[in-house]
């Protein structure tokens, strides 16, 4: 389905034509009658804040003007049926923020402008002054909010790096307790291999110092049973064995 403008547009004012080259020929100016003044200043005012467009047609363009027609009631029925239909033909969302709904609604509101200039000026220009300061709030906070979501951005990777680097440093304090608990395991090893030595090593040293003191023992039984043994003969035997 064509696209619709919400914004009601009435006469159209050739400006020139387009040669082979597609370049604009403009056409030569001629002083129009004497204009009604109320009518020129309603005019001026609307193409102040309803620019006219331009159109191509068969090669000519034109200045397409917004309509100085006052509205009936079957205008804004239009304008609302208008409104519906190009919210579910350009797939406007119903709710949260969507450009296609916001720019249709704002078509819409110009609309009402139009309407509401052609029967009292003043009241149009305060509308439009709302509409001005309606937009420069909008495109605040949608600065802020892009600016928000600028720096949940930066904050976001500022995090993700930080994490980057704590798991990293986490990852190496890892392979240190590793290496640390694998050389402790090894130490542990390296002490019960030399306990069992020692341990070795103690238990032959008093097995070959029992040995050493039974042999002793015997030696010296052995000494003191033929001591007694020379000390109990009779004297004449001592001489004689001497």
């Amino acid at each position: 389905m064509k696209r619709i403008s919400l914004i009601s547009y009435g006469e159209k004012t050739q400006i020139g034509a387009e040669d082979m080259d597609n370049k604009l020929i403009q056409m030569p100016k001629f002083e129009p009658a004497e204009p009604d003044p109320e009518k020129e200043s309603l005019k001026n005012f609307l193409d102040s804040i309803l620019p006219p467009k331009i159109v191509h047609e068969n090669g000519l363009i034109f200045y397409h003007f917004v309509s100085c027609d006052s509205a009936i009631v079957n205008d804004i029925l239009k304008l609302h049926k208008n409104l519906q239909t190009q919210m579910k033909v350009r797939g406007a969302k119903e709710s949260g923020i969507c450009p296609i709904r916001e720019e249709l609604y704002n078509e819409c509101f110009e609309e009402i402008i139009r309407q509401v200039t052609i029967n009292c000026l003043q009241r149009g220009d305060l509308l439009n002054t709302i509409k001005l300061e309606m937009n420069y709030e909008i495109n605040y906070y949608r600065q802020l909010y892009e600016s928000l979501i600028a720096f949940s951005l930066r904050k976001v990777l500022q995090e993700k790096k930080k994490k980057i680097m704590l798991e990293n440093k986490r990852d190496k304090i890892k392979r240190e307790i590793e290496e640390l608990q694998k050389e402790i395991n090894e130490k542990k090893e390296m002490l019960k291999q030399r306990t069992e030595e020692e341990n070795k090593k103690e238990a032959q040293a008093n097995k070959d110092h029992i040995q050493a003191m039974k042999v002793l023992k015997d030696d010296n039984e052995s000494k003191s049973n033929k001591a007694v043994e020379i000390l109990t003969q009779p004297k004449e035997e001592n001489i004689l064995l001497k």
